[in-house]
């Protein structure tokens, strides 16, 4: 199955899971009008509509926030090892949050990638190449934050070796990040090699 087929059957479900909350939410409206004044049936139906289009919001973000995910994977010759590291490693860094950001280092976005002022990825992305100037908004965009993990890696360990990545990453932490780092990595390859 291809990652195309696959986005596209989450997409579905997605589509099926917000129809199947309408549906749920119509139902529960439609059995308390009886028992409702029409004024107080009106009040509760803006309410949950509004709380549905919420809802439908936040679902819509995260299918936009995967087909971004997606189409990166397809425009390169896809990994599938390499992806489900840097899966491993974005769950380690912010637990998939692409707007999280350390208080105490300032880092931020899925990477954690340090602000352009002071040493890492930011930084020696722009240091590499000229063709895009990455700044500090960069590191919250998933697209961008990929990019700039994949220039690196490109300059700086062309054989995608994951061990040398991981201290590429994040060169002064202690043995324990690069052991929760692989046993995400574990996990993930555990999950993915099933499908």
């Amino acid at each position: 199955m291809t990652n195309i087929q696959k986005n596209s059957i989450f997409k579905n479900a997605i589509l099926i899971l917000i129809f199947c909350v309408f549906v749920a939410i119509i139902f529960t409206i439609s059995k308390t009008v009886s028992e409702k004044s029409v004024s107080e049936y009106n009040l509760s139906l803006i309410a949950k509509i509004d709380s549905l289009e919420q809802t439908i919001i936040k679902i819509e973000s995260q299918v936009n926030y995967i087909d971004n995910i997606m189409t990166a994977i397809d425009s390169t010759k896809f990994d599938k090892d390499w992806f489900l590291f840097k899966w491993a490693l974005m769950q380690v860094e912010s637990e998939l949050n692409p707007n999280a950001v350390n208080e105490y280092t300032l880092a931020g976005g899925l990477y954690q990638h340090m602000p352009i002022s002071r040493n890492g990825f930011l930084r020696e992305a722009n240091r590499v190449q000229n063709e895009i100037e990455f700044t500090d908004t960069c590191r919250f965009d998933p697209l961008r934050a990929t990019m700039i993990f994949e220039i690196v890696n490109f300059y700086r360990n062309p054989n995608k070796d994951i061990n040398r990545a991981i201290w590429l990453h994040n060169p002064t932490a202690g043995n324990w990040y690069k052991e929760r780092v692989l046993k995400k990595y574990e996990f993930a390859q555990l999950v993915a090699y099933q499908l």
